[in-house]
């Protein structure tokens, strides 16, 4: 069963307690209670407490897990039931060649694409673009959100900013393949960043670019050895660390080695067989 859908597992359930031997895996991208973080109605809030009461008494007939963080364990109140953590899905693994030396460009191309909700620090980053008056900084900004109208305020103001609005994912990726830096503005302030994986890092990766991020309670250890962190909010300090490491291949090459081993999608079949295959 993928996802926290209450009426998959029932599905599984029924078919587990009519058929023998059958067994339950349940891969969790997402605990029901942090799908969706925005403001509701108070009908909407009640249901879905109904719904989470209900998903969390069918995951009782689980047998193993896939989770996405280490901290799931605890709230899935997995015990000792087998599981392992994949914090994501790739098809493949593309061999890049990435360039070592941007600090050397006339323009260096700052992309950020995905949602604008304030909660996601988009609007501290561009306020901190803003001050800064690097003139070979440019700023691409892809996406909708509730921090629209400021970001479109801001590109009255500073020249170097563009923002394209919500894009198709074929454009997005035209728009990455042009960037030398990619930017995750999420930061490390809420609760459910334990439980969570910002799948944008992986694709950010995939694409050889530097990226620039925080380091979230839900990402593993590792992940520091690939991306160029944001310290204590400081975006700007992150993105010249980028643009002035000059061994960038190397980074590359140590994620594209970790996401064949873990996150292809392969790999995580062979897993989950395998989870199976101990319970007999």
């Amino acid at each position: 069963v993928y996802s926290a859908h209450q009426p998959d597992l029932e599905a599984a359930r029924y078919l587990k307690e009519n058929t023998n031997n059958s067994r339950i895996c349940f891969y969790v991208p997402d605990l029901p209670q942090y799908m969706n973080l925005f403001k509701h109605s108070i009908i909407y809030d009640l249901t879905k407490k109904i719904d989470i009461r209900r998903i969390n008494n069918l995951i009782k007939n689980v047998d193993s897990f896939v989770i996405l963080t280490e901290y799931m364990k605890e709230a899935l109140e997995i015990a000792e039931r087998p599981y392992f953590v994949a914090e994501g899905i790739v098809e493949s693994v593309p061999e890049i060649e990435c360039i070592n030396e941007i600090n050397k460009k006339k323009n260096i191309n700052i992309v950020y694409a995905g949602g604008l909700q304030t909660a996601f620090g988009i609007g501290n980053f561009i306020d901190s673009f803003v001050k800064n008056k690097d003139a070979r900084l440019r700023l691409t900004v892809c996406g909708a959100g509730d921090e629209e109208e400021h970001i479109r305020k801001m590109t009255e103001i500073d020249g170097r900013i563009k923002y394209l609005g919500q894009l198709l994912p074929s454009e997005v990726s035209l728009i990455l393949a042009e960037a030398d830096i990619l930017i995750n503005t999420r930061t490390n302030d809420s609760e459910y960043t334990k439980y969570s994986f910002p799948s944008k890092n992986i694709e950010y990766l995939l694409t050889g670019k530097r990226v620039v991020a925080c380091m979230l309670d839900g990402m593993p250890n590792c992940y520091r050895d690939y991306i160029y962190e944001i310290v204590n909010g400081d975006y700007m300090s992150a993105i010249y660390n980028a643009i002035n490491f000059t061994e960038h291949d190397k980074k590359v090459k140590l994620f594209q080695e970790y996401a064949k081993k873990n996150l292809c999608a392969e790999q995580i079949i062979r897993k989950i067989v395998k989870l199976c295959e101990d319970k007999e």
